[in-house]
């Protein structure tokens, strides 16, 4: 049986993060996700020279990014990213993949032991989304056997999407991350932005943002709500699953 190993990036050392940066960009490649009636695809940091894979995630907390590899193959990866939310510790687990034919039992239990081992000590609050609903979410059935043990909360989070002139958007913070996690739909990169507020930019750092008469004719911006938005409709409904903590107030699609 070929040995499998689960180890953390270190992401301080420079030709080791350039290495596996190429090597995640060449797996993601393999990943599609839904969205509404269409599916998307994620590039991070992909054909840019000032971004690389895990820049994206720097600019949300402290990333603990582990890679899964078998025969020197990088067949998986897990993110915990350590946040500061309300002044509490909480860990968003994120990026989660594993390529298809190694899904195994095996590789799950070795990333709960990492949770359970290694991070738990730092603080056992932890959240997650999904961009789809529970049933037929094979993700999410994944997600959960790793984090089986501790205790999840579920519920809905609506996403919406609208064009840049809305009157909604009037007065409000339009972030990107062009360059270090790409959307791309048909082939191409979309003009992607996100409603943030002062409360996202108190936990985030780094934050690309543009002037809404900045933004492209074709682009579309996103919000997302716990609850239902009088007179709009989502565009679909993913789920904030979370563990010994309450919802995140003001939470953007920025930060997923």
């Amino acid at each position: 049986m070929s040995k499998i190993t689960i180890n953390q990036v270190n992401l301080n050392d420079k030709e080791s993060r350039k290495a596996l940066s190429v090597k995640l960009q060449a797996m993601e490649q393999e990943f599609s996700y839904p969205l509404g009636e269409q599916s998307f695809f994620i590039r991070h940091g992909f054909g840019n020279q000032k971004y690389d894979y895990f820049s994206y995630f720097e600019q949300l907390g402290i990333p603990y990014f582990f890679v899964i590899e078998k025969e020197n193959r990088v067949i998986g990866s897990i993110c915990f990213i350590l946040r500061e939310v309300e002044q509490r510790k909480v860990w968003y687990i994120c990026d989660l993949k594993i390529i298809k034919e190694e899904q195994s039992k095996r590789i799950l239990f070795m990333m709960y032991n990492v949770l359970k081992t290694q991070l738990a000590s730092i603080t056992t609050s932890y959240y997650f989304v999904n961009m789809s609903p529970v049933k037929n979410n094979g993700m999410f059935k994944i997600a959960s056997q790793v984090l089986s043990g501790f205790n999840m909360d579920i519920q809905p989070l609506y996403i919406y999407e609208v064009k840049s002139d809305n009157e909604l958007l009037s007065g409000k913070t339009l972030a990107h991350n062009h360059g270090k996690k790409d959307i791309v739909i048909n082939g191409r990169s979309t003009h992607l932005y996100h409603v943030v507020d002062d409360a996202v930019a108190g936990r985030t750092v780094d934050i690309l943002s543009k002037d809404k008469k900045e933004i492209e004719e074709d682009a579309t911006v996103m919000f997302c709500s716990y609850s239902e938005i009088e007179n709009l409709t989502p565009s679909s409904v993913a789920i904030f699953a979370k563990s010994n903590m309450d919802v995140i107030p003001d939470f953007s699609t920025f930060e997923i």
